[in-house]
């Protein structure tokens, strides 16, 4: 049985303070601050009760977790400035200042490389290489007395500079502290130019090709990528290196400062940061896998073959899988394979 349509009642009158759907005007938009959503998407975040707009958000900067084994950087740590984001040039004009009236009365700080002049930041790797280097009878570049002191624009550093502009190849633009500065410090000068070493022709082997550490005092060395076992009393020693795998790019610059209990280096402009514990038990680890034959591409994806397990054995394999899970895609397995030789592994 069909029902009978029922009539819709008229509209009753509208509270007190609104107005009737149908005679709203949707062609004119509220205001802004009307919208409470919308008023707090826009709305900056507030520190200590006041708003600051120019202030740049914490998620502005590159991502790092709070466990060193999987923080995988992608840019210098020194291109964002100590506030979270943004370019540092205008913020360091005042340690410019401090650094050149430094400079003028001749008020250097003896934790600085002397080389180098006064430098307003902490020495990063190339300073410290370069001085050390100076310390050892080597030449460095002549500075530029026109452009004074300032930050040098690969690694950072504040001290006396020389004119540089990057090639026509270069392209790792991103890795830049001072993007645009023109200038580099006498360390990463040095470095970007000529080599230790001739080869069998006589001409300068380039500083790309080697491994580079400093005690950052006034002992350096160098080494190629064949002499695994000095490189690895380097870092076991808790000195500054730069490992370089690759060999074609400069990723010195890129390379962090040691730090005291830890194992803090770089490999091809990777940074490492690992407890020194931690670093010791899965050297053991990868150069016990490595002596009973489990090959290094293996062990730097951290996950063995069948032909691996049956080399191990079931048992032993699934220890060394779950040793290696945490540090699996990190920078440090990937040193600790790297430097993983079969000398070692036997003694």
């Amino acid at each position: 049985m069909k029902m009978p349509r029922q009539r819709r009642s008229a509209p009753g009158p509208a509270p007190e303070g609104m107005v009737p759907m149908h005679q709203r005007d949707y062609t004119s938009r509220p205001a802004a601050s009307s919208n409470p959503v919308a008023t707090a998407a826009s709305t900056p975040r507030f520190a200590g009760g006041t708003a600051q707009p120019n202030t740049p958000s914490p998620l502005s900067g590159p991502k790092v977790t709070e466990d060193h084994r999987t923080a995988r950087p992608t840019r210098n740590p020194l291109s964002r400035a100590e506030d979270g984001g943004g370019d540092r040039r205008g913020a360091d004009r005042a340690a410019d200042e401090l650094v050149a009236n430094q400079s003028q009365n001749g008020a250097a700080s003896s934790s600085k490389p002397a080389a180098l002049g006064p430098g307003a930041k902490q020495p990063t790797f190339p300073a410290l290489f370069a001085a050390a280097w100076a310390a050892q009878g080597g030449e460095l570049p002549a500075c530029d007395p026109d452009l004074g002191v300032g930050p040098c624009e690969l690694c950072g550093y504040h001290g006396i500079r020389v004119a540089w502009r990057p090639k026509s190849n270069w392209t790792a633009y991103d890795t830049h502290a001072y993007p645009g500065e023109g200038a580099v410090c006498l360390g990463c000068a040095l470095l970007l130019d000529g080599g230790p070493e001739v080869n069998e022709r006589g001409r300068a082997r380039r500083w790309t090709l080697y491994t580079l550490a400093t005690d950052g005092d006034s002992q350096c060395g160098w080494a190629l990528k064949d002499d695994k076992p000095r490189i690895a009393r380097w870092i076991e020693d808790g000195w500054s290196v730069s490992v370089a795998d690759g060999g074609k790019k400069h990723v010195a610059y890129m390379a962090p400062v040691a730090v005291p209990g830890r194992v803090v280096c770089a490999i091809d402009g990777e940074p490492v940061d690992v407890a020194r514990d931690d670093w010791q038990h899965l050297r053991a680890v990868v150069n016990d896998a490595y002596a009973a034959g489990v090959p290094k591409r293996s062990l730097e994806v951290g996950r063995l073959a069948h032909a691996d397990i049956r080399r191990l054995g079931l048992t032993r394999a699934r220890e060394v899988e779950t040793e290696l899970a945490p540090w699996r895609g990190t920078s440090v397995l990937r040193l600790g394979v790297w430097l993983a030789t079969r000398e070692e592994a036997d003694s």
